[in-house]
């Protein structure tokens, strides 16, 4: 690891910044050597120096706090036993400032640079091949594979795409029609208590007068988060209703979702909000997952998917916020806390592995 006072990964030495992030790191994980907090107070007797930690303190606490320093470490060293023995890896500073591997507090976060304007390289619609023809009386929205897109529908309701989704829109006098077809979409409903606001997913209805939901469609699973108003969930009960169980007229109160598949009853549960509408930022909130799950939701993003060979790296734990527009600096988060390295056999695969583990023939 390179610290601060070193030459940094574009040949120059680490701003004030990196280097704050990197004494942060190293104290709330407790890897301060004597030499290490000899070197700090020299560090930071410079007050630019000492305004850049107080700044980086006080940017960590305000992500709050998940668990414990003590669990946080333990995560850790039962990564390290479940691998094999680690090689030192030389990683860039920037890299290790800009992921951190900071635990703050109670808890351990990556904090990545925040998403900026730019986009993943846009690809094919749908990765399993193109949505269906649109209605003839449709207008239809849609967006490619890293991008999101918000719309004003004719009404003066407000939707919001994220990645690789389509959605068509057919108003009436008496209703407002709205059918995601695959991906996910957070809707503004404009008031119209004449003309209910009616959103179809895999044979699931939601309907709403005024307020604001998400409906996500992923593989034969649909989770519908209300973020504010009230909807009511049923069955599709004409035409093609999907393969996801009937149900009868469910009412969400705000704060909470429901989840249906086509092999589980459907679930009403308290919802994370804040997790499930972060992609409007172009981000993504881990809070203490599975790797795997982690890695789906960043494969959403980014043509080049994430593979993991080892159910055992499958299983580790990660928290953090994390660029939608930036997977690369999610997967320099991960091999820089956890002894993992990524391999690029061919063009277009990304395998996250152990460290110093055979490569393929």
């Amino acid at each position: 690891m390179i610290g601060p006072g070193r030459v940094g990964a574009d040949g120059g030495m680490p701003g004030a910044e990196d280097s704050a992030l990197y004494w942060l790191a190293r104290q709330r994980l407790k890897l301060m050597t004597k030499r290490d907090e000899a070197a700090f107070e020299a560090w930071l007797s410079d007050p630019a120096n000492a305004q850049a930690y107080r700044d980086a303190a006080a940017g960590v606490e305000r992500f709050g706090a998940i668990a414990s320093d003590e669990d946080v470490r333990e995560m850790r060293e039962a990564a390290l036993a479940m691998g094999p023995a680690p090689r030192r890896i030389s990683v860039p500073f920037g890299l290790v400032a800009a992921t951190a591997a900071i635990a703050m507090g109670a808890g351990v976060w990556f904090a990545v640079a925040r998403p900026g304007s730019d986009m993943p390289a846009p690809a094919s619609i749908a990765a399993g091949g193109a949505p269906p023809p649109i209605a003839a009386t449709a207008r239809r929205y849609a967006t490619k594979i890293g991008e999101r897109s918000r719309f004003t529908l004719d009404d003066g309701s407000v939707v919001s795409l994220n990645t690789n989704s389509v959605l068509d829109v057919t108003f009436t006098p008496g209703r407002r029609d709205v059918r995601l077809i695959q991906g996910e979409g957070l809707f503004h409903v404009a008031k119209n208590k004449d003309r209910p606001f009616v959103v179809t997913a895999g044979g699931l209805r939601t309907t709403a007068i005024g307020t604001a939901f998400d409906v996500r469609l992923d593989r034969g699973r649909v989770r519908i988060v209300l973020t504010s108003g009230r909807v009511v969930v049923d069955s599709v009960r004409s035409g093609p209703a999907g393969r996801l169980p009937a149900i009868d007229p469910i009412s969400l109160q705000p704060g909470e979702q429901l989840a249906a598949d086509e092999n589980h009853a459907v679930v009403v549960s308290a919802a994370d909000v804040e997790q499930a509408t972060s992609w409007r930022q172009g981000q993504l909130i881990f809070r203490d997952e599975p790797l795997a799950s982690a890695i789906g939701e960043m494969n959403r993003y980014t043509r080049d998917q994430i593979v993991i060979e080892d159910p055992k790296i499958a299983r580790l734990r990660v928290s953090g916020v994390f660029s939608t527009a930036h997977p690369e600096n999610f997967l320099a988060a991960m091999t820089a806390f956890y002894p993992l390295e990524v391999r690029r056999p061919t063009q277009g695969a990304v395998i996250l592995d152990w460290s110093g583990a055979p490569s393929d023939p």
